[in-house]
Parts: C-alpha cells; structure tokens; sequence
C-alpha cells in the first residue's frame, strides 16, 4: 500500500517537473528551470520522508515488546532427577522469580516441596545451543549437603561461559540473554515430602488405645500404606 502511494507520488513530481519545464518554454520565463526542478525534488523527499516516518510508527506500535514475549524453557533440579519441562518465562520476569515457578511445577508433577529456603540457590542459564555439549552436567544427579559440595558443582561451568547467578539476584532473566529452550539449572537447599521419613502411628499413640495399623517388617515403621501384615496394638 505505501510502495503504490510512494509510486503515486513520483509520478506527480515526474509530471510537474515536465509541466514547468514546458510552462519556461512556452512564456519564456526567464527562471532557472534546475532551480525549480531541484525545489520540487526537496518538496518530494519530504513527502516520502513523512510516509516512510510514519509507516515506521505504524509497525512498532503492532509489534510487541520483546519482554513481555513468553519463551518455553526447561528448569533442572539435578539434586532431586527432576526437569519441569516447557515452563514458560518472560525476559521481564527476575531471576528469583523462577523459585515461584519451581514450587508451582513440582506441585503439577505431584512432587510437592517439605521446605525450601528462598534465600539459598544458583541459576546456571544454559542456551540452547550449548545444551548438547553440557547435557553430561544438565542430565547428572547431584548430591549437595554442604557449600563445599555446591562450589565444586557450580565450578564445573567455569570452562562454558554460562551465566551463573544467585537465585535472590533482582536482576531480569532477559540480561542474561533467555532464548526459547534453555535449560535453567536450579542449585538450592530445598527438601521434598517424599524425602522426609515415614510417620510412624506410633509416636502419637495414647496407652489404652485401639488402633489398627500395618508393620512393615523390614523398617518396623507402623502407618497405614505399608501392606504388609494387619497388627491390632
């Protein structure tokens, strides 16, 4: 549509030019016909300025902002085996706002948290296209107890030039250049329901109380999911 209304234009000025010219001719005007070509070249380029200007308003105003775009990425939680897969993440969003994202996803995948502490934890923001040469670090099982364990996980990275950053950063996920499909390690101290011991029926049990209950034989924890054998205390 402007291409036509740009040609359109050309051609006004290509038949004014030739009018002018024909008007010195024939009345003997003594005017410099280059100067008055030259004004209406001016005249022209404003014009066509003007529509390019304008086109230029009219597509940044339909294009969305690249920060509010949502991109779909994996976050590993390599000391428990688990990926939440294809979480979608802004450039907008602030690192610690991936710890949201991380309870939500493990309360999808049934693995609700025991305890997590929000103040604790890295981010290693991994790009699409170093996963394959990372993926012996994305895919291993981690096990982390003390800050030792965690400097010597994270120094694993030194040689890769990946983002590294504390998971309480305020920082936005899109400095640290988010694409679509990254993997976003996640490194914290946080516990899962399945990691704590099984409660046992009896270390609430009153004397004089009737109760049935399982055994398991092999742990002697008593509760009713092991199904092993009914014992009457």
């Amino acid at each position: 549509m402007y291409r036509k209304y740009l040609n359109e234009i050309y051609e006004q000025f290509e038949t004014s030019k030739e009018k002018i010219a024909e008007d010195i001719k024939k009345n003997n005007l003594n005017k410099d016909l280059n100067q008055e070509i030259e004004n209406l070249s001016k005249q022209f380029e404003e014009v066509k300025n003007f529509v390019i200007d304008s086109l230029k308003q009219i597509i940044s105003s339909l294009v969305p902002d690249p920060r509010t775009l949502e991109m779909q990425c994996d976050i590993v939680l390599p000391q428990r085996s688990i990926t939440l897969k294809n979480v979608f993440l802004k450039p907008s969003m602030k690192v610690g706002d991936i710890r949201q994202e991380i309870k939500t996803g493990l309360i999808k995948l049934d693995e609700p948290l025991s305890s997590f502490n929000d103040a604790v934890g890295y981010l290693i923001i991994i790009p699409p296209e170093k996963r394959q040469i990372l993926s012996h670090l994305i895919n291993k099982s981690v096990h982390i107890e003390v800050y030792k364990d965690l400097d010597n996980y994270l120094q694993n990275f030194d040689d890769y030039d990946v983002p590294i950053v504390e998971v309480t950063s305020e920082s936005m996920l899109g400095g640290f250049k988010l694409k679509p499909n990254s993997a976003i390690i996640y490194v914290g101290d946080f516990k899962l329901k399945r990691d704590n011991p099984p409660y046992c029926l009896t270390y609430d049990y009153k004397p004089g109380t009737v109760m049935d209950y399982f055994t398991c034989t092999q742990c002697g924890i008593n509760c009713k999911f092991f199904f092993c054998y009914v014992v009457t205390y």
